[in-house]
């Protein structure tokens, strides 16, 4: 069977980008002074994550809305987001130099649930928005993977057909559709540790390989 000619390589930031931000709730403890377990500030952060990720609250509400679980007496600062963002780490170290081997041979594109001031900021932070020709980050739009919308807006503002694209991810949910239209879908470890869609890759270092 002939490869499939890739020309665009698309990228989730949660879990593939960057570590979990589900496995790094401690700066919430941090932030309201409080000493609950992981998943005791899961299930306070989940559902009100959610909303922000569908745009349906500003980062602003969000963190009211923790406080109020969390202490009644908490006024908004505005600094949240630099403690909690601020010990999100990469993946990989190496993310950086991979991107730009990529970049000379595809486009690339980042593809994410996630809330939108928050992408940016660690895209800045880690000094990788350069490398991405086009971003879309669900509460931009109110809709989150694996709505099909997702995929075929990122593959429009790419300019590449559907077939010419691959799509990475942590996550088998996020994969069926790609595959469904035919990306080319690919799995890397993280939220989940496997996936029976797609090709599955250990390091973001594989792609070059598989593509």
């Amino acid at each position: 069977m002939l490869k499939k000619k890739i020309e665009a390589v698309i990228f989730d930031l949660n879990g593939v980008i960057i570590k979990s931000i589900a496995r790094k709730l401690d700066g919430i403890n941090k932030i309201f002074n409080v000493d609950l377990s992981q998943e005791g500030l899961y299930s306070i952060f989940y559902p009100v994550y959610m909303e922000a990720s569908l745009g349906r609250i500003s980062v602003q509400e969000f963190w009211q809305k923790i406080a109020k679980r969390l202490s009644s007496g908490y006024v908004v600062t505005g600094r949240e987001d630099d403690v909690f963002l601020g010990q999100i780490e990469l993946k990989e170290n190496d993310v950086s130099d991979i991107l730009s081997s990529l970049k000379r041979r595809y486009k690339l594109g980042l593809l994410s649930n996630f809330i939108k001031e928050w992408a940016y900021n660690l895209l800045e932070r880690f000094k990788l928005s350069e490398y991405f020709d086009g971003i879309l980050i669900s509460s931009e739009i109110g809709e989150r993977k694996p709505h099909l919308m997702l995929y075929l807006k990122i593959c429009e503002a790419l300019k590449v057909e559907l077939e010419k694209s691959a799509y990475i991810a942590d996550e088998e949910e996020d994969l069926v559709v790609p595959e469904k239209i035919g990306m080319l879908p690919v799995f890397i470890p993280g939220e989940a540790f496997s996936s029976k869609v797609g090709i599955t890759i250990k390091s973001l270092k594989e792609l070059e390989n598989i593509l």
